[in-house]
């Protein structure tokens, strides 16, 4: 759901803050194996209700960006941005953990995709926060943010597959 827009007039039907709040009733199935997973709650909580905020205000049509709110508004979009770029970095380490605990092979690669799309979100949110926004090189970098993205989800979806299959030492009964 998160990065997924599907709308329906300008209803978007699968909102963001709904992915988010997906991903916090999950942490504590995660925090089995990385406790450090629970901390990511209240972020996830929080993250949730921003974009729920955004998503109320765009589906009504209301401007939170203009007027008297400008400055108030610019300021806690960047405080957002950092809590996101913390939120997924620390959620794929605590994943990346769960595997490397699991003895899963993959678990390096996850950490090294994970360092690859923060340094492009990075990037990203300090072009468009800096608006140096250059047409060509946003267009480059979104397509390898959009490969990384993919890449991500398919070692997510390997490893939670790899999960259900009985480890090797285990025996049958």
């Amino acid at each position: 759901l998160l990065h997924l827009n599907i709308n329906l007039g300008s209803l978007n039907i699968l909102p963001n803050w709904w992915g988010y709040l997906l991903i916090v009733f999950s942490l504590s199935a995660l925090s089995q194996w990385s406790p450090s997973a629970k901390l990511l709650r209240p972020l996830g909580y929080f993250l949730a209700v921003a974009d729920g905020i955004q998503w109320i205000c765009k589906t009504l049509n209301v401007s939170l960006s203009s007027g008297t709110f400008q400055s108030v508004f610019v300021m806690l979009n960047l405080l957002v941005t950092l809590i996101n770029l913390y939120f997924h970095f620390q959620l794929l380490t605590d994943i990346a953990n769960a595997a490397q605990l699991n003895e899963y092979d993959g678990s390096q690669d996850l950490l090294r995709t994970r360092t690859w799309y923060t340094l492009l979100n990075t990037v990203l949110y300090l072009m468009l926060y800096a608006s140096l926004w250059i047409h060509w090189l946003s267009v480059v970098l979104l397509v390898i943010h959009l490969v990384v993205a993919i890449i991500i989800c398919r070692q997510i979806l390997r490893f939670g597959k790899w999960l259900k299959e009985p480890f090797p030492h285990q025996t049958e009964l």
